[in-house]
């Protein structure tokens, strides 16, 4: 123990940065292993079954994913016409790992952590080292961590959104992909590969059709952003190239227009 001491404190007297990155992973690690354990007993429960049947009946009949799929898509059509217009949300939503077999539910705590530290690690990556200046991993990864930490352990209701697949889907899986979405346009602006470029454009443009469908608030933020970033290369730095930007931005616009134009929401409105 004590030559692990005598270590740590060499590596900090050496290399400051990276002693306060390693020892915000240990915290933020030590933080999550509880979050984790306690997956084994959360259970479905609610719009989990509502949404979730019609899939897991395609399973028991074909065990197909493909065809599990195709169902999906139908069930977030007839919920488009039905009932409300969150496309986008809906079919993630008859994806829940209980309709595979209820055992492996506590996968969905794994999923959402897992999306929510990939989306705030991409998009705290991408505007610290290109916006920001932060040239240092080793300052970059700290920051991250600290905004990891303070999103996990000060979220309003934990068991809605880590342990309930619907709720969490819905909300926090939905607003992490913004964040990968974000990220990806951020990445275009700064980017000098015609070939990166292009894939970057086409993950912002997918992102943003999916935002569009999501719950309203990250909906509207991804409208907001996109149309935000247009606009300050359109008015502001004037490149010209970065201009493309209004492929993603029209896709993002079009998914939202369908989300609250869908017929769905003025019948759920008259319940």
């Amino acid at each position: 123990m004590g030559k692990i001491s005598k270590k740590w404190r060499e590596l900090y007297r050496r290399e400051p940065e990276k002693w306060q990155f390693w020892t915000w992973v240990i915290l933020f690690l030590g933080s999550m292993l509880p979050v984790w354990y306690l997956s084994r007993y959360t259970v479905m429960g609610c719009d989990d079954y509502y949404y979730g049947t019609a899939t897991h009946q395609a399973w028991l009949a074909t065990h197909s994913l493909g065809e599990v799929l195709r169902v999906a898509l139908e069930t977030a059509a007839d919920y488009w016409h039905k009932w409300q217009g969150t496309y986008a949300s809906i079919f993630l939503m008859t994806l829940t790992p209980g309709i595979f077999g209820e055992r492996l539910y506590f996968l969905t705590v794994f999923l959402m952590t897992g999306m929510l530290i990939l989306g705030i690690s991409t998009l705290g990556h991408v505007y610290l080292k290109e916006y920001a200046g932060c040239q240092s991993p080793w300052r970059r990864g700290s920051c991250i961590l600290v905004l990891l930490f303070v999103s996990v352990q000060t979220m309003v209701s934990p068991a809605d959104g880590i342990f309930w697949y619907n709720g969490a889907l819905h909300y926090v899986f939905m607003q992490s992909l913004l964040y990968l979405t974000i990220a990806a346009l951020l990445a275009f602006r700064v980017c000098k590969r015609r070939s990166r470029r292009f894939c970057l454009l086409v993950l912002g443009a997918i992102g943003g059709f999916a935002c569009g469908g999501a719950n309203l608030l990250t909906a509207l933020q991804a409208v907001v952003v996109s149309a935000g970033l247009v606009a300050l290369d359109l008015c502001w730095t004037k490149k010209k190239d970065n201009l493309w930007l209004v492929a993603p931005f029209l896709v993002t616009l079009a998914g939202f227009l369908l989300n609250v134009l869908a017929p769905g929401n003025g019948i759920r409105e008259t319940t």
